[in-house]
């Protein structure tokens, strides 16, 4: 009898993080694992006047990777929606508060903390979470830049013919942003599982047909990777 094949992992994060977690999955499942970003990472020259600011906002770690280009002061206080923004932002020498999990965790976080206003949220041209919105209602004034584009990318033909083809194949999927990209993209899945970082990130996976669609527990990293674990386990 012919041994069905072992499971692909396809990782659609932009590039660094892409290769980060393909390198991740491969050491602590044995998946093999195929890139192809649905989005690129494009920086945008935006200037800013710190002084009118007393801290900065980060809900993603491509937007604290900016922060000395952005030219943010080292003495600004940096607050950050999980704990991967953190440490990136914290790598780079800022003072980091991180509210651990998600939108609604760091609006609680800075709803508690009640930091001295105004605040700057950093984001790229496609968030949800409405941080600075849902702040406002709360009485903490909040302005916001965006300071990248998530540019849209085509599926590889690798990553098309995998998902296309019979062989089982996972899928992590860590924002809206990508899971929408997929569900535009036309692919016709064969047999994959999705695994998403949040409610948010499945919803725009409705009508695609996958296999399977599983929510991580909490909205971050390690959460997926037990979703994963989770996934292979009911597969094997």
């Amino acid at each position: 009898m012919t041994q069905p094949a072992a499971p692909l992992c396809i990782v659609t994060r932009p590039e660094p993080e892409a290769t980060r977690f393909s390198q991740t999955v491969a050491a602590q499942f044995g998946l093999e694992a195929i890139i192809s970003p649905l989005m690129v990472i494009a920086p945008l020259q935006v200037s800013l006047r710190y002084q009118d600011y007393n801290g900065v906002i980060l809900t993603s770690a491509n937007a604290a990777r900016q922060l000395a280009a952005l030219a943010v002061p080292y003495d600004l206080p940096v607050f950050a929606v999980g704990d991967r923004t953190a440490q990136v932002a914290s790598d780079l020498g800022y003072t980091v508060q991180s509210a651990g999990g998600d939108a609604d965790a760091l609006v609680m976080l800075l709803g508690r903390l009640r930091p001295k206003p105004p605040l700057l949220h950093l984001r790229g041209e496609h968030t949800c979470g409405e941080i600075a919105e849902r702040l406002r209602f709360l009485g903490v004034q909040c302005e916001e830049r965006i300071v990248y584009q998530q540019v849209a990318q085509k599926l590889t033909t690798a990553a098309r013919i995998a998902l296309e083809g019979e062989a089982q194949v996972i899928l992590p999927l860590f924002s809206p942003r990508s899971a929408s990209i997929l569900g535009k993209s036309g692919v016709k899945p064969g047999n994959a599982h999705a695994v998403a970082l949040s409610a948010a990130v499945a919803k725009p996976l409705e009508g695609l047909y996958l296999s399977s669609v599983s929510v991580a527990s909490r909205p971050d990293e390690a959460a997926m990777r037990t979703a994963i674990g989770e996934l292979l386990s009911g597969l094997n």
